[in-house]
């Protein structure tokens, strides 16, 4: 199911759903295309039955980059289709890349300028299980896509006035290898962009949070080692080098040399209680700070504000540059803070998935996180800086605007006659 056309766009958001349809008397599936309004569930188009893009079953569906109301269908003989099939959908897809994950490989696919073709398979990496990971919960590749949002700073401006720019690639995503390993790839030219190389065994799937340049991820230590808990792993990656080393990777090609100059920053955090569920907020314009939210085993929610986990908290006492850029010393443990519980004394069960969306406001994510139960919430990561407090003196302002629209009507024919007089007696 894929959003087309959203609340902000316009007072009737659309939703097109892409199934597989079985008709009686016939051994295959269909793929089939139901587009309707999310708020009043009228068809936009086509009926009930739906509207048939394709004689076989589906592969894969996505929504086309730049153009959040197509929707591309890969049909299981490698064909590609487009819904609404019209001419700029077909033209806009017909220079378009996309990836299938196949059972433990990952596979990229370029499709021809005539859709009608098959699609052609331009690169291929497959992730082998270990041997020590007899009974890994990672028995496939799984992609987790950045959500869309705007990005308000391309950099971050340093207490020595140098930069580290963001790197901002498009075509970049998560992947969850069978190893247990998070791995950032690049989708167009599958080249590995960050590797944190294979969890020790045994693993459990962890999992994983990416938006921007932050990669969070976590996963449960257990066995022998000395740590017991989950470990969050909190990475940042910058274009280039270092410092000032900028390679413009929100338009730089994927099949560049640039596109690949990266270096992440990752520092680890232990967290006291198991964790089965990562989200990020969103806002309208990107300007307030990031937060994770993560749901516990214990029926909980929290939510910490991304200077919590910044790999850059310094180990040793913070200077003062660190303390210009509102960076405090790093400690290893994040305690399980009461005031970071969103859901407060409420429970939410069997929690699997954490969503959120912008609102009018910028200070205000909405929060939803749904699995047995729905819980749905809001949470201000950097304040409510664009609303007026509880306290405020609303009757004093009134009175001051009074005061000084009286002052000004009184002031003004005063202010005209001297001026009137400076030119006749000057």
């Amino acid at each position: 199911m894929f959003v087309t056309k959203s609340a902000l766009e316009g007072p009737d958001p659309e939703v097109v759903l892409v199934a597989e349809k079985k008709l009686r008397g016939r051994k295959t599936k269909t793929s089939v295309v139901f587009h309707f309004r999310a708020l009043t569930g009228r068809w936009v188009s086509g009926n009930a039955s739906g509207i048939e893009v394709s004689e076989t079953e589906v592969a894969e569906a996505f929504v086309l980059p730049g153009q959040s109301n197509v929707v591309g269908i890969v049909s299981a003989d490698g064909k590609a289709h487009v819904y609404p099939n019209s001419r700029p959908s077909i033209d806009g897809a017909s220079q378009l890349y996309f990836t299938r994950a196949i059972g433990s490989e990952l596979r990229g696919f370029t499709l021809d300028s005539r859709l009608s073709n098959p699609a052609v398979e331009t690169w291929k990496k497959a992730f082998t299980t270990p041997a020590t990971f007899p009974d890994t919960a990672a028995s496939r590749v799984e992609i987790i896509h950045r959500p869309v949002s705007p990005v308000a700073s391309y950099g971050k401006v340093l207490g020595d006035r140098t930069t580290l720019y963001k790197y901002l690639n498009p075509n970049v995503a998560a992947v969850l290898a069978p190893d247990c390993a998070v791995r950032v790839v690049d989708l167009v030219s599958g080249s590995i962009v960050f590797d944190s190389g294979a969890l020790p065994a045994p693993c459990v799937a962890p999992k994983v949070a990416f938006v921007e340049n932050w990669l969070v991820y976590a996963h449960e230590v257990g066995g022998n080692s000395t740590d017991k808990g989950t470990k969050v792993v909190s990475v940042e990656l910058y274009e280039g080098a270092g410092k000032d080393d900028k390679t413009n990777s929100v338009e730089s090609s994927s099949f560049s040399e640039k596109s690949i100059k990266v270096h992440a920053i990752q520092q680890s955090f232990l967290f006291p209680y198991p964790i089965v569920a990562l989200g990020t907020t969103s806002t309208k314009f990107g300007i307030s700070s990031k937060g994770l939210l993560l749901a516990t085993s214990k029926s909980q929610i929290y939510h910490l504000h991304r200077r919590v986990l910044d790999p850059r908290r310094p180990l040793q006492k913070p200077t003062a540059q660190d303390q210009e850029e509102m960076l405090f010393q790093y400690e290893p443990v994040l305690p399980p803070d009461t005031r970071r519980i969103v859901t407060h004394k409420n429970q939410v069960l069997g929690t699997t998935h954490i969503i959120a969306a912008s609102t009018l406001l910028e200070s205000t994510s909405c929060v939803l996180a749904y699995g047995l139960d729905l819980f749905h919430t809001r949470v201000t990561p950097s304040g409510t800086f664009d609303l007026l407090g509880a306290g405020f003196n609303k009757l004093q302002l009134l009175l001051t605007i009074v005061g000084l629209s009286v002052a000004i009507v009184v002031v003004r024919p005063l202010v005209a006659r001297k001026q009137l007089h400076a030119v006749w007696y000057q």
